[in-house]
Formats: C-alpha cells, sequence, structure tokens
C-alpha cells in the first residue's frame, strides 16, 4: 500500500510539473460549464480567461472533445491578454478524475503561421 501511495504522488509531481511549466499554453477545463479548474503559466502571460472571441465555438469544440476521432484538434480565435486577437491550434483529450469528466487542452498560437498564408 505504502509504495503505491509513493507512486501515486510521484505521478501526481510528474504531471504537474509537466503542466504548469510547459512553454504550450494549457488548461484542464469542466466541460459541462466552461469552468477552468487549472491554467499553466504560458496561458497566464498570454490568454485572457474569456478567451472565446465567438462563444458559440465552444460548443464545437466541446463536441469535438467528446468525439470519438483520433485527431482532436481545431482551429478558434482566442481572446490574447491585450485583448488582441490570436488563432489557437487546440488539442484536447479527456480526462477522468475522481469519475468526473475533464478536458485537458493544448493550446499553440498560430496566428503568425496564417498571416504568412
Amino acid at each position: 500500500m505504502e509504495a503505491e501511495l509513493k507512486g501515486c504522488r510521484l505521478s501526481s509531481e510528474k504531471f504537474s510539473k509537466a503542466f504548469y511549466s510547459c512553454p504550450v499554453m494549457m488548461t484542464i477545463t469542466e466541460p459541462e460549464t466552461g469552468r477552468m479548474l487549472e491554467v499553466n503559466d504560458s496561458f497566464c502571460t498570454t490568454l485572457e480567461l474569456n478567451l472565446w472571441v465567438h462563444p458559440e465555438k465552444r460548443d464545437d469544440f466541446i463536441k469535438m472533445t467528446d468525439s470519438r476521432e483520433k485527431s482532436r484538434s481545431m482551429e478558434l480565435e482566442i481572446r490574447g491578454k491585450i485583448g488582441n486577437i490570436l488563432v489557437g491550434l487546440f488539442f484536447t483529450e479527456t480526462l477522468t478524475l475522481d469519475n468526473k469528466k475533464y478536458i485537458l487542452s493544448t493550446i499553440i498560437d498560430i496566428a503568425k503561421q496564417k498571416e504568412t498564408d
């Protein structure tokens, strides 16, 4: 039992370090409410908490997350920290913690790449 508990703590610590130190924006969200439970440092320095430029697109995002497709990515316009509009490429994965479903999102700002296209 003690070894199992130590393994869980180590796993939790690894996830926490990877999540918070990742240079790519990340968030853990409740799908039903859209409430962000965790955001990493990259998210905090780049995006507004009210990130949806088109709030109705959040429903499409949730549907994509619920789909069984192997590739779960979507381009969405999002609001930057200074009010600027960015184009985010969202990648999602569903997490289950304590029998509750959450969405882990990784967001890459591709606005500069879109400008050159």
